[in-house]
C-alpha cells in the first residue's frame, strides 16, 4: 500500500508552487489554496488533472477534509 499524500504534499514533492500548479491547470492560485486546505471540495476532473501533473496516483491523494479519519 502506498503512502497517502495531501494535495499540498504531492505538489511540493513534484516541485510546484501553488502559482505554477494553478497556472498549468488554468485556475487561480487562491482556488488551489482552498482545495489544499479543504475549504472547497475538489471537482473529480481537477483531482485527476492534479494527480497527473504531480505524478501521483489518484488513490495516493487524500483530501484534507478526510485526513483525520
Amino acid at each position: 500500500m502506498s503512502e497517502k499524500l495531501s494535495l499540498r504534499e504531492a505538489r511540493l514533492r513534484a516541485g510546484f508552487t501553488q502559482t505554477a500548479a494553478a497556472a498549468k491547470l488554468g485556475h487561480r492560485r487562491g482556488l488551489l489554496s482552498q482545495w489544499e486546505s479543504g475549504k472547497k471540495q475538489i471537482p473529480e476532473m481537477a483531482k485527476i488533472l492534479l494527480c497527473k501533473l504531480y505524478g501521483v496516483s489518484y488513490d495516493d491523494i487524500i483530501e484534507e477534509a478526510y485526513r483525520e479519519y
